[in-house]
C-alpha cells in the first residue's frame, strides 16, 4: 500500500479489518504512526469485524504498550470503547494480564473501571480467574470498584480465583475490604467449596485461616467442601479440612446418600485407607462412640477383597438398555479394560451415580472409554427415559476421569449447563462431537454462552471438534451471539440447535425433532 499515491486507508479485507486493525492487531507501531498521521483516518473504526473490536481493543489485547499509548494520545479514540460482548479495552487486558497497559488506561480517567461484560464479569474479575496478581492490585488501588461484584452466576473475583487455585489473587482479596470470603454462587457453592473440589491446598488454607468462613456450608446439593473433595480425591485438601472441624461422617447430600459409606461402596481404595480414617475421624468416632451404619467394623478389617478386586476385561461396547435391570450387580462385568464405548438405551435413567460407579473402576479403565452416550428415545405412557438429575460436576468429573474422550452425547438433561460443557472441553481435548440437550420440556437452566465464549478464547481447546449439538433456542440473544462468533472463528465446527416435541400418534407419544444447524456465523443451508 503506498499512503503517497493516495491508497485508500479505510480499506477493509473481507473479514472487515482495516489497515489500522491490522497494524495494531501485529504490534507494528511504525505503521500505525503513519496511518495516524493522515487527515481522513477514523482511529476508532472497529471497521465491519463481527466482535466490534477497535484498534485499541486489538492492541490491549496483546499488550503493545506502545500502540495503546499512540491511540490514547488521540481525543477521537474512546479508551472505554465497548466490543459485541461489552468488553472494554480495559477488560481485554485485565484477562490477559497487561499490568502496564491497563494503567495507561486507567491514567486517562475515562474509563468504567468496574464495568460488567454480557456475562457479568468486570475486569477484577477476570483478571482474579486468570490469576493476575499486579492487574488485580492496580484495580483495588483504584477505589472506585465493587471488590466483591457478582457474575451471572453469582460469582465474585474471590470465587475465580479460588475455582482456579490463584492463591496469590486469594490472599490479596482476603485482605481487602468488602470482600466475603464465605459467598456463595448461584449453586450454593462458596470459595472454599470450590476450592476443594478442585484440590487446591494453599487456596484452602487461606480460607480456613477466615473466620467468616464455614467449612460445613452447604451448596444446593447438599454437599460440603469435604465431601467434594472426597468425591474427587482430593487427598491434599481432604487431611486439611478436618483441622477446622470440617467434618460429619454422618452427612447426607441432598440425595440422602452418606459421603462415608458412599466413598467405601464406590471402592475408593486410597481415600477410604484406614490412615484416612485414622486422620479424619478419631476422636471424633471410636469404637464406643459410633452412630452411623457400618462403623462398628474398623476399616482394616473390611474385606480385602471389596477394595482389591481384580480388574475386569469387559466388552468393548457396553450397553445398557434398562437402568432397573441392566446395572446393579452387572456393569462391572460389562465394563473394563476392554471397553471403548458406553451406550444408555430407551429404558435407562441416568444419575450421578453412574458416572460415579463406572469412575471408581478407576483409571486403566476410565482412560480407554472414547464414547460415552446417552439416548433419550422413548416418551411413551410407561417411559423411565431421562437424564434430568445429572449434575455439572458429576459432568466434569466424567471429563477429568475420562480424558481420552471423543464423542458425548447427553441427551434429555435439565441441569447441565455452562460448567459441565467447560468440563468437558478443558479436559477431554480429543472431542470431535459433544451433544447437550434436553427433553421436549426443554432444559430447567439455559446455557448462558460462557462455555462457548471461553471456547472461543482458548482455540488450543478441542482443536478437533466437529460437531456441537445444543438445546438452545434462538431466542437466547448472548447465547446466539457468542455462539455465532465462535462458528466464525472456528470454521470446520457446526453448531446444532436442536429441540425435542411430545407428538401423540396412534394412541401414544412420540419424539419429533426440530434442527437448525450453523456455520461459519451463518445458518447452513
Amino acid at each position: 500500500m503506498s499512503l503517497e499515491t493516495g491508497a485508500d486507508i479505510q480499506c477493509m479485507t473481507a473479514d472487515g479489518w482495516t489497515p489500522l486493525l491490522l497494524a495494531a492487531e501485529n504490534g507494528h507501531g511504525s505503521v500505525v504512526e503513519l496511518l495516524l498521521a493522515k487527515d481522513n483516518l477514523d482511529a476508532d473504526s472497529n471497521g465491519r469485524l463481527y466482535n466490534r473490536h477497535t484498534p485499541l481493543s486489538r492492541a490491549a489485547t496483546n499488550g503493545h504498550e506502545g500502540i495503546v499509548k499512540l491511540l490514547l494520545a488521540r481525543e477521537d479514540v474512546n479508551p472505554d470503547s465497548m466490543d459485541n460482548f461489552r468488553r472494554t479495552p480495559l477488560f481485554h487486558a485485565a484477562r490477559k494480564g497487561h499490568s502496564t497497559v491497563a494503567e495507561l488506561i486507567l491514567a486517562t480517567g475515562r474509563v468504567g473501571v468496574g464495568s460488567l461484560d454480557e456475562f457479568g464479569q468486570a475486569p477484577l474479575s477476570i483478571a482474579s480467574e486468570n490469576g493476575h496478581e499486579a492487574v488485580v492490585r492496580l484495580l483495588l488501588a483504584t477505589n472506585v470498584i465493587n471488590p466483591d461484584s457478582q457474575s451471572s452466576y453469582g460469582r465474585t473475583p474471590l470465587w475465580w480465583a479460588a475455582r482456579n487455585g490463584n492463591d496469590a489473587v486469594v490472599a490479596v482479596l482476603l485482605a481487602t475490604t468488602g470482600v466475603a470470603p464465605d459467598s456463595k454462587d448461584k449453586y450454593g457453592q462458596t470459595p472454599l467449596s470450590i476450592a476443594a473440589e478442585n484440590g487446591h491446598r494453599k487456596v484452602v488454607k487461606l480460607l480456613l485461616a477466615e473466620d467468616a468462613v464455614d467449612p460445613n456450608s452447604r451448596d444446593k446439593y447438599g454437599w460440603t467442601p469435604l465431601s467434594r473433595a472426597v468425591a474427587n480425591r482430593k487427598k491434599v485438601v481432604m487431611r486439611l479440612l478436618p483441622e477446622r472441624g470440617a467434618i460429619d461422617p454422618d452427612f447426607k447430600d441432598s440425595y440422602g446418600s452418606i459421603w462415608l459409606d458412599a466413598a467405601v461402596m464406590r471402592r475408593r481404595e486410597r481415600v477410604c485407607s484406614s490412615s484416612f480414617f485414622r486422620a479424619v475421624l478419631p476422636p471424633i468416632r471410636t469404637a464406643k462412640n459410633n452412630t452411623f451404619s457400618g462403623a462398628q467394623a474398623s476399616v482394616d478389617k473390611l474385606p480385602k477383597r471389596i477394595l482389591l478386586k481384580s480388574i475386569p476385561k469387559g466388552v468393548k461396547d457396553a450397553r445398557f438398555r434398562s437402568s432397573d435391570h441392566d446395572w446393579d450387580g452387572k456393569y462391572e462385568q460389562v465394563i473394563g479394560t476392554s471397553t471403548r464405548n458406553i451406550v444408555f438405551g430407551s429404558r435407562f435413567v441416568l444419575t450421578d451415580d453412574h458416572i460415579e460407579d463406572i469412575l471408581a473402576l478407576g483409571s486403566p479403565i476410565c482412560k480407554k472409554i472414547v464414547h460415552f452416550i446417552f439416548i433419550y428415545e422413548d416418551v411413551s405412557y410407561d417411559a423411565r427415559n431421562n437424564a434430568q438429575s445429572l449434575t455439572n460436576e458429576a459432568v466434569v468429573r466424567l471429563g477429568k476421569s475420562c480424558p481420552n474422550l471423543k464423542k458425548v452425547q447427553l441427551q434429555a438433561t435439565s441441569h447441565v449447563t455452562d460448567d459441565g460443557l467447560l468440563g468437558l472441553f478443558q479436559n477431554c481435548p480429543n472431542l470431535t462431537s459433544v451433544e447437550l440437550t434436553g427433553t421436549s420440556r426443554g432444559r430447567g437452566d439455559n446455557l448462558s454462552g460462557r462455555a462457548l465464549d471461553e471456547l472461543r478464547e482458548h482455540p488450543e481447546w478441542v482443536p478437533k471438534l466437529k460437531k456441537l449439538i445444543l438445546g438452545e433456542g434462538e431466542h437466547n440473544k448472548l447465547f446466539m451471539k457468542v455462539m455465532r462468533a465462535l462458528t466464525k472463528e472456528r470454521p470446520g465446527l457446526t453448531v446444532t440447535l436442536l429441540q425435542r416435541y411430545e407428538v401423540k400418534k396412534w394412541g401414544d407419544w412420540e419424539l419429533e425433532e426440530i434442527k437448525i444447524e450453523y456455520k461459519k456465523g451463518r445458518v447452513a443451508r
